[in-house]
């Protein structure tokens, strides 16, 4: 019996599996991308993950249709928070499916909570729903307080 193929076929195995966790479905790799890019103000990148006919339906009930409409509309909001992180709860992805539930200024007075809902399709955005959640209002204080 030729005792090296015992220790080859453990390494095979193990870089197999290696490989098989750390493989990313093409939903999973674009939002990634796309929440990355979002983070570091890279409009051209966040740009690359919508294909040319993409909707975005904002949550004041805005659709935008097509790349420039969704360009204008991440300038627009670049401008009005430029400095929000959007840290991600929970990730869920089915197929071309990819559903992000995050937070902005977390443990903060200020905190906004929200959701991405992506379609993808030949390696592009083609479908996004964005669902923002206000911060809670600051209570307010009682008559006489003195804070």
């Amino acid at each position: 019996m030729n005792y090296r193929n015992l220790f080859i076929i453990p390494a095979l195995l193990a870089a197999v599996t290696a490989n098989g966790q750390t493989q990313q479905s093409p939903a999973e790799r674009i939002v990634e991308h796309h929440m990355a890019s979002g983070n570091s103000r890279n409009i051209d990148e966040i740009m690359t993950d919508y294909a040319d006919d993409a909707i975005l339906i904002a949550p004041d009930g805005a659709v935008h249709k097509g790349k420039q409409a969704i360009l204008a509309s991440f300038q627009q909001l670049m401008t009005q928070d430029p400095s929000s992180i959007i840290t991600p709860t929970r990730k869920i992805y089915e197929g071309d499916v990819g559903y992000i539930v995050w937070t902005i200024n977390a443990g903060q007075p200020n905190v906004v909570n929200g959701s991405d809902t992506f379609i993808i399709r030949d390696g592009k955005i083609v479908v996004q729903t964005v669902t923002i959640l206000p911060p809670p209002p600051v209570p307010a204080q009682p008559a006489g307080s003195s804070e």
